[in-house]
């Protein structure tokens, strides 16, 4: 800072307030005067500005000189003859308090002079970053070859940071295992997993995942961190959450952070890749058994940890994602990528505390599980044990994502593609219920139905019983297998029927004579009118068309 005062061009600067600041080391040059640029700043700059911002309100000063500290600036030379004559007393008492020092600028002297001067002084000192850049680039890329793992490139980087970090990925789950212990307030588990909390932060950036440079954030505690987006080929694969605990942030940290990201960002993807190799492998085995020709022997050769002796429920695990609206192919399948190694991911955690064998894979849009057990007895295979698996999961998945689980019959490995059978038949059911857990308890009789009873069969019956009324709406839309349909289903109560239907008692009454007239039967006939139910209710399935 004094080298820059000694300058000719600061002949004439007048130092205003934060002389304890003047040793302050300049590392760059900035100029802002809109407050919306604060998070692309970086330590060690010379901030120059009009000082525009700074007449919002009191606590605006403070929270701008307050923030400033936090990224470590070296100082401001403001300009006040527009906006700020007189200068405000509280740029004086933040400018001491936070050791910055506040430099007024003479009228005439252009900001794009001021950034030229020091920008060629700063010269030598780029080359110096510059290389600095590519030793820390090589040397994490070798890294990343050899194989080193998340917390091994964890304890490299903390060593050039000399502060303590964690990696996550883009959902915040922990890749590094040793959790130090100033991050252990910051830090949630479910079931073996670590997460990091960005609630235990003041405030995260609405675009978090659209930056790649580091962003100087402080905790609810008001601990000062630095989180950087992993990123690479414009996608962010996670983050490094550093705290500022044994010393400031500096420019060369920025440097160190943005050189080590492309190798982490690397490893993820690798990992990531082989996690879906071993899925592909998994996946064929599953395939063949469920749905594939080659007899069990031969399956027993090829998997050794699957145990052949347990009987399993089959289950779907059907997914429906906001990622369908994305229009942008990289970003979509990226999440989508995303997406399936959560879900996985929270399946392979759960497991470690699960007792019993659980297989699990994707196929196609959906995900296929086997629930094995190999007692007498039964374990929690109702509707709590998928229910809190399914909670379970969503905890992985970003908010508007919803499951739905289809469960399948109990069955030894035998008649395992029974039990994938009936969880299949029950994702017909989807649309007719709210309900995200379906068992084959709850559609016995709709299941009964669909397995005895031909579509064939079912339309000679639904046009034997049905068939003058569908041609008399057909002609002249005279709902009347509708006002059937209700008028029973209210049990022959003209009252609710009509209410339900919104017509007049004596509209109703008109439409129940032309029924019985085109059927020629009378609804007073119980066992007739049971006929119609069962016509109408095969009439309602999707898959049975007249």
């Amino acid at each position: 800072m004094t080298d820059f005062l000694s300058l000719p061009i600061a002949e004439n600067f007048n130092i205003l307030a934060g002389d304890s600041g003047l040793n302050n080391t300049i590392t760059g040059v900035n100029i802002l005067d809109n407050p919306e640029a604060m998070t692309w700043l970086s330590p060690g700059e010379l901030i120059v500005t009009s000082g525009y911002f700074f007449k919002q309100d009191d606590q605006a000063i403070e929270r701008f000189f307050k923030s400033f500290h936090d990224i470590n600036i070296s100082a401001i030379c403001i300009k006040p003859q527009m906006y700020l004559t007189p200068i405000p007393n509280e740029l004086y008492t933040y400018s001491e308090l936070y050791h910055i020092p506040m430099i007024e600028i003479p009228y005439g002297i252009a900001f794009s002079k001021i950034m030229i001067t020091v920008m060629n002084r700063l010269s030598d000192f780029s080359n110096d970053t510059t290389q600095l850049a590519l030793d820390i680039n090589s040397k994490f890329m070798e890294y990343g070859l050899k194989g080193n793992t998340f917390d091994e490139l964890g304890t490299q980087i903390e060593s050039l940071l000399d502060n303590p970090l964690i990696i996550t990925n883009s959902t915040w789950h922990l890749l590094t295992n040793d959790v130090s212990s100033p991050f252990k307030p910051y830090v949630t588990s479910q079931k073996g997993a670590h997460f990091f909390d960005p609630n235990s932060l003041k405030q995260l950036p609405f675009n978090l995942e659209q930056l790649k440079h580091p962003v100087t954030m402080r905790f609810k505690d008001d601990t000062e961190s630095m989180i950087f987006p992993i990123f690479f080929n414009d996608i962010t694969y996670g983050y490094l959450i550093v705290l500022q605990e044994n010393r400031r942030f500096s420019q060369q940290d920025y440097i160190v952070l943005e050189n080590v990201t492309p190798s982490i960002a690397l490893k993820i993807v690798h990992q990531t890749e082989t996690k879906r190799i071993n899925n592909r492998i998994e996946r064929d085995f599953y395939r063949e058994l469920l749905f594939g020709n080659k007899p069990l022997e031969e399956l027993r050769g090829m998997k050794q940890s699957f145990d052949f002796k347990s009987q399993y429920t089959v289950f779907i695990l059907e997914v429906d994602s906001i990622n369908k609206k994305e229009t942008d192919p990289v970003k979509k399948k990226y999440n989508e990528e995303l997406e399936v190694a959560s879900i996985l991911n929270a399946i392979d955690l759960y497991k470690q505390s699960f007792y019993h064998p659980l297989h699990f894979f994707k196929h196609g849009t959906y995900y296929i599980g086997m629930l094995g057990d190999s007692t007498p007895s039964e374990i929690k295979q109702s509707s709590a044990f998928f229910s809190e698996l399914l909670d379970y999961v969503q905890s992985f998945l970003t908010d508007g994502t919803t499951l739905s689980i289809f469960v399948g019959t109990k069955d030894p490995v035998s008649d395992i593609q029974k039990s994938y059978d009936i969880a299949k038949k029950l994702m017909a059911f989807k649309n007719d219920s709210t309900h995200s857990i379906y068992q084959p308890d709850d559609y016995y009789f709709e299941l009964f139905i669909h397995e005895q009873i031909h579509s064939d069969t079912a339309n000679q019956l639904i046009n034997h019983y049905l068939g003058p009324l569908i041609q008399a709406d057909r002609k002249k839309d005279s709902q009347l297998l509708d006002t059937l349909d209700r008028y029973l289903s209210n049990n022959q109560n003209l009252a609710s029927a009509s209410r339900e239907l919104f017509i007049h008692r004596n509209t109703l009454l008109y439409r129940i004579e032309k029924i019985e007239s085109l059927l020629s039967h009378s609804l007073s006939d119980n066992e007739y009118t049971f006929y119609l139910q069962f016509a109408l209710y095969l009439l309602k399935k999707t898959d049975i068309k007249t």
